[in-house]
């Protein structure tokens, strides 16, 4: 598996309206309050001492950065690709790829690879993916969720049957853009996953 990631930024892909089909994902507020307690040194008029609410912790977000964030959806989706072809070419089970994302994108992911096998089918070389823009960020104190623009290369891939012949489709389309679901770890707020994707239907950025 081979990536060239575009640098990381936080701009919105320029042109490209929003999937209407994929749900927007709800904005996690980061509230960082600081209670300032005033103390003016008098007495309280009712005679007692006065006392302060405890000030709220502030919640430091899982990354420093939109950019750090991004790099490390990049990273997180490198290694699922990576390891959804060494399952799909045979070489791993699926277990392999199943640790890579989250538990609900694993079982779509499993039927795709019964189907396969049902079919005889494997996968063999290497899929990369470029062009990879940040669409939407949000971090909370339970962890991050995000949206990329990715365009996914499938050109280094080649469809094998049960006969070793390849059956690549010749009208297969080599390059096609995504839009990506990354989440947290449930436990682990800085480990991402990938959560899903779809194909974008708005401009071409391939």
């Amino acid at each position: 598996m081979s990536v060239v990631a575009a640098s990381p930024t936080v701009d919105r892909m320029p042109g490209a309206p929003r999937k209407s089909s994929l749900p927007m994902i709800a904005g996690i507020a980061v509230v960082l309050a600081v209670g300032l307690a005033g103390c003016s040194g008098e007495p309280d008029p009712s005679g007692e001492e006065a006392t302060s609410s405890p000030s709220p912790t502030a919640v430091a977000p899982v990354f420093g950065s939109d950019e750090e964030a991004l790099a490390a959806a990049v990273e997180a989706y490198e290694r699922y690709l990576r390891a959804l072809d060494a399952v799909a070419s045979g070489a791993q089970d699926a277990p392999y790829v199943l640790e890579t994302v989250t538990e609900e994108y694993g079982v779509e992911i499993s039927d795709s690879l019964q189907n396969l096998r049902d079919q005889g089918l494997r996968l063999i070389g290497d899929t990369s993916f470029d062009s990879v823009e940040l669409a939407e960020l949000a971090q909370g104190a339970e962890g991050v969720t995000m949206t990329l623009y990715v365009c996914l290369d499938s050109s280094g891939t080649e469809v094998i049957d049960a006969n070793d012949a390849v059956v690549t489709p010749a009208n297969r389309q080599a390059r096609t853009p995504l839009i990506v679901s990354i989440t947290s770890a449930e436990e682990t707020p800085e480990k991402l996953l990938p959560n899903g994707s779809d194909e974008w239907r708005g401009d071409d950025f391939c």
